[in-house]
């Protein structure tokens, strides 16, 4: 077993200085509908639903699970990966590209023009906005570190670049994608490599929600590129910018695949926090569906809708793993979402249309929702470890958690709150009891 490493301690041994740097995790807005803007998104008519190859679990869920340290001690980490090794590299929202060899935690990297986005009190805002240094994804091949941030360049944008690993160290920065629009809310950032070898990009709609659904916009919407930043191959024609696989996005962060579909979570203004599947060239609809109070999928047919997205209160999803791992046996074949508002974690289970879902849950099973699967929504590990920013599973089939109550927003305006926890924030090991 792994021993935990206590960060800080660690990293002052090696003289490595650390850089200065929701309720729902995304402001409420109004949600007003906004004029469609013109452009090719095919409807949900035309790509769904679809077929999904879910393996369906047939155990009930078992909820009676623990966590264990890996590292504590961190600076708001937002995202990890883990390269053909094992080794995991993480991001924290300060700045920071970390590598942890299971013996060992080192900084390897500092992006060139990331802001400021440093820990925070109980205050809303936090330095930064929701905005810094978040995604991370290692190639297939293990030559390169690629690093979604936001970056101040007179004015702040989003980007995404690409390191080059050198050994030990990670070579030179260089830039794929740039302007995609920044704000101090609904910066998306996350990113993964699907398998199908392109790298997967979230966005968010940064503030603008016209831009959402806005063809020759990269703000909120879901892109497919090379290694190189160009757009993939065989992406969608949406009349708009090459690289955009689907629009009509909030505030992603979270997406994963079931063999070759993509799902992906979503933030939406005060609760609709969605879980989807992802179709190509596809309108997810925000703000014309989940705005203030609205869950119109019956007016607008064409968009696609969720597979699950709860309206009295917000999830705040963000990272997410489809989990096939043999270390939680009755998770295994079910999507495993991180929550952030909530403070949990969300195992759904996604049933072929037909079968009967699992007894326990939340079922969404109305006909508004994607008719792809019926989900089933548990709650575990409910206001134990606090705010939990993604979920990965390991390369041994481990499942793993990173928390995110030094951003300001834990237990955001309770009398007695208990996060974040003197060791926080913290890389976890979910195991059974």
């Amino acid at each position: 077993m792994t021993p935990s490493i206590r960060r800080r301690g660690f990293l002052t041994a090696l003289g490595t200085a650390t850089l200065a740097g929701c309720i729902g995790d995304d402001d409420g807005d109004d949600g007003t509908p906004v004029t469609p803007v013109p452009g090719s998104w095919s409807s949900y008519d035309e790509v769904g639903p679809a077929e999904l190859d879910i393996g369906t679990p047939t155990a009930e869920v078992n909820l009676e699970v623990t966590v264990e340290p890996v590292v504590e001690h961190l600076e708001i980490p937002w995202d990890l990966d883990f390269d053909s090794d094992g080794d995991i590299y993480l991001t924290e929202r300060t700045g920071q590209i970390l590598r942890f060899d299971a013996d060992e935690l080192e900084e390897v990297g500092v992006p060139s023009d990331a802001i400021d986005a440093g820990s925070g009190e109980q205050d809303w805002w936090v330095p930064g906005g929701e905005g810094g240094t978040l995604g991370i994804a290692v190639s297939p091949s293990d030559d390169y570190v690629f690093v979604y941030y936001t970056a101040n360049v007179g004015g702040i944008e989003n980007r995404v670049v690409r390191y080059p690993i050198e050994g030990d160290e990670l070579g030179t920065e260089e830039v794929i994608i740039d302007e995609i629009p920044a704000d101090s809310i609904h910066n998306g950032g996350r990113i993964d490599f699907g398998p199908d070898g392109y790298l997967w990009i979230t966005t968010g709609d940064a503030g603008e929600v016209e831009l959402s659904r806005d063809p020759d916009s990269l703000a909120g919407k879901i892109l497919r590129v090379d290694e190189d930043g160009e757009p993939a191959a065989d992406n969608p024609d949406i009349g708009g910018d090459p690289r955009i696989f689907a629009g009509g996005i909030r505030n992603s962060q979270g997406i994963d695949w079931i063999d070759e579909v993509p799902l992906i979570t979503d933030h939406g203004g005060t609760a609709h926090d969605a879980i989807s599947v992802l179709y190509p060239g596809a309108d997810y609809g925000w703000p014309m569906v989940r705005g203030e109070n609205e869950d119109n999928y019956e007016d607008h047919p064409e968009i696609v809708p969720p597979l699950a997205m709860r309206t009295d209160r917000s999830w705040a999803t963000s990272g997410g793993t489809w989990y096939t791992g043999g270390a939680l046996e009755t998770w295994s074949n079910r999507f495993v979402v991180g929550t952030l508002a909530y403070q949990s974690v969300l195992v759904v289970t996604l049933t072929p249309p037909g079968e009967t879902p699992p007894s326990g849950g939340t079922t969404y099973d109305q006909d508004h929702f994607d008719q792809a699967a019926t989900a089933t929504v548990h709650d575990a590990l409910q206001d134990e470890i606090g705010r939990v920013r993604l979920l990965e599973q390991g390369p041994n089939g481990e499942l793993y958690a990173i928390t995110s109550n030094r951003d300001g927003r834990a237990d955001f305006n309770v009398d007695e709150p208990t996060f974040p926890l003197d060791t926080d924030d913290r890389l976890l090991r979910i195991v059974t009891k």
